[in-house]
């Protein structure tokens, strides 16, 4: 092989590997505050969801 061709296939496993972080990585999540008798959290709708992954007790009214 040359030095071309590893280029390219380490570009390649770049990308993936990038690509799959990106999908498949870490999600920021946030817990829901306890107000009373409900559960309460807040989203922003803005090109996406923020936060992306909503943690809340079973059970109990959102």
């Amino acid at each position: 092989m040359d030095p071309g061709e590893i280029a390219v296939i380490s570009g390649g496993i770049a990308l993936i590997a990038a690509l799959a972080w990106f999908f498949f990585g870490p999600k920021k999540a946030a817990a829901a505050l306890s107000t009373g008798d409900a559960q309460e959290v807040r989203v922003t709708v803005k090109g996406g969801y923020s936060p992306d992954l909503i943690r809340v007790r079973q059970g109990v009214p959102l």
